[in-house]
C-alpha cells in the first residue's frame, strides 16, 4: 500500500527539495540533477488523478486513563 502511494503521490510536480547550511548554488544544482534528474513527472496531477478520500469527521473524541501497577522488573 505504501509503494502504491509513493507512486502515486511521490512525484516531481508534487514534491520540494529543501537545502540549507552554508553550500554553494551551483553545487547543489548539480547534485540535484545527479539524484532526481531522470525523475519523471506525471503527466496529470496527483490529486486530479487519484483525489484524496473524504472521511468524516469524529462524532466525538474519547480518552482513557488506566491506572495499574506496572509488573515490570527493572534490574
Amino acid at each position: 500500500m505504501m509503494r502504491l502511494i509513493q507512486g502515486r503521490y511521490y512525484v516531481p510536480n508534487n514534491s520540494a527539495l529543501v537545502i540549507s547550511g552554508d553550500v554553494r548554488a551551483e553545487d547543489i544544482y548539480k547534485l540535484a540533477q545527479e539524484f532526481f534528474g531522470d525523475w519523471a513527472r506525471r503527466e496529470k496531477e496527483p490529486f486530479a488523478e487519484f483525489p484524496m478520500v473524504e472521511h468524516p469527521p469524529l462524532a466525538k473524541s474519547e480518552g482513557a486513563i488506566i491506572k495499574q501497577p506496572g509488573n515490570q522488573r527493572v534490574d
